[in-house]
């Protein structure tokens, strides 16, 4: 199947996300483009993403990462909030 097929494809958000989560821990790449303005000023809708596991390297200050539901524990310090997180529990740096 060519990706022209899958082009026009509305997946579900769940199937979706299933997908992706098991792509990049089998170690694959995957490319996806966004949708909305909700990350401004960092991705705007329409940005070409390529997602790829992390394969050793480390998160860094700026780094734009995606992580499971459930990840890492909220924090509130100073009016500001937080979310600390296990560098394994993200599924992909950006």
């Amino acid at each position: 199947m060519n990706s022209a097929f899958l082009r026009g494809y509305q997946c579900p958000p769940d199937v979706f996300a299933e997908l992706c989560v098991s792509l990049l821990q089998s170690g694959k790449s995957i490319r996806v483009f966004a949708r909305g303005d909700s990350m401004l000023p960092n991705l705007r809708g329409g940005d070409r993403l390529l997602c790829s596991p992390l394969d050793g390297r480390s998160v860094r200050v700026g780094d734009i990462v995606l992580y499971g539901k459930y990840a890492g524990q909220e924090l509130s310090y100073e009016g500001h909030d937080y979310l600390i997180m296990r560098e394994d529990d993200i599924l992909v740096v950006l």
